[in-house]
């Protein structure tokens, strides 16, 4: 279970930096576990690929299914923070295959399934005041590209 950084819980560009790599790494074991505790925490209610995210793999290991997760290496990392306490972000992030399976072991069809990816994110995030850290508003992916090793 991956471990929150006390430096996420500081309104700071390195706090805004290590609640955006604490992001990818809850996301990474929400896939392999299927446990959206943490993943939860460091994401706001109203963000939809957060929400959909743990959506998609309550699904899976709701059904009896695993995931081997995507390992990820953040290459780029750029944030910026406003007046009001929320911080922009562009990040590019290498993201490598993964597999999903169902209760019985078949795989689901994906053709991208062994494909590993360099992923140009931009996203928002805010401080909230009363949980003291910082959570992920949204992100976007702005372009992807596969990785040919």
């Amino acid at each position: 279970m991956p471990e929150m950084p006390e430096a996420m819980k500081e309104p700071t560009e390195e706090g805004l930096e290590a609640a955006l790599e604490y992001w990818w790494e809850a996301g990474y074991y929400l896939q392999l576990t299927g446990e959206a505790g943490p993943f939860e925490q460091v994401s706001a209610d109203q963000c939809v690929i957060c929400d959909s995210l743990a959506d998609n793999f309550d699904e899976i290991y709701g059904s009896g299914g695993w995931s081997t997760g995507a390992e990820y290496k953040i290459e780029d990392l750029v944030v910026d923070l406003n007046d009001d306490g929320t911080g922009s972000m562009i990040v590019v992030v290498r993201e490598g295959p993964t597999h999903q399976y169902r209760s019985n072991g078949q795989e689901y069809a994906s053709k991208d399934a062994d494909k590993s990816f360099r992923t140009h994110w931009t996203g928002y995030a805010s401080y909230e005041d009363n949980s003291e850290q910082w959570v992920i508003e949204e992100l976007i992916v702005q372009s992807d590209s596969e990785i040919n090793e």
